[in-house]
């Protein structure tokens, strides 16, 4: 495996992680005692210093194979999130099941959770691409 795959890999993987973290934040915060927010924004910090140290580190070794990849994948993934939204958007509007949305925090833990599969997507997408090779 190239450096430049995997560098475009765990970016997406880094990716992964902060929504996943975001959600479980969210979560915590929504649901349990808000005497904990201090712990959760300086978690919070921590994370986006992390991420920011990963991203300055491997930024422009990326070959042009694996950005092509990426903007394709990238394009699926724009189609995917139009859907979701709109998939989303109608649940909550319409009068049989917007009873599932009682409150707003539920709404945006749906979006988040949506966001968190949507990564999960592109990284599985860019598997896929990568292995089978790009050829359109």
């Amino acid at each position: 495996m190239s450096n430049s795959q995997f560098t475009i890999k765990s970016q997406l993987t880094f990716d992964i992680f902060t929504m996943l973290f975001i959600l479980l934040s969210s979560i915590f915060d929504l649901y349990f005692n808000s005497q904990y927010s201090d712990y959760v924004s300086l978690a919070w910090w921590v994370w986006i210093v992390i991420m920011i140290t990963c991203h300055l580190k491997f930024k422009g070794i990326n070959d042009e194979l694996s950005e092509t990849i990426l903007s394709k994948v990238n394009k699926i993934s724009i189609d995917f999130i139009f859907v979701a939204v709109a998939l989303i958007g109608m649940f909550a509007t319409t009068p049989n099941t917007s009873y599932i949305f009682k409150s707003v925090n539920i709404l945006g833990l749906v979006i988040t959770s949506t966001l968190l599969l949507l990564t999960i997507f592109r990284l599985l997408l860019f598997i896929y691409y990568d292995r089978k090779g790009f050829y359109n």
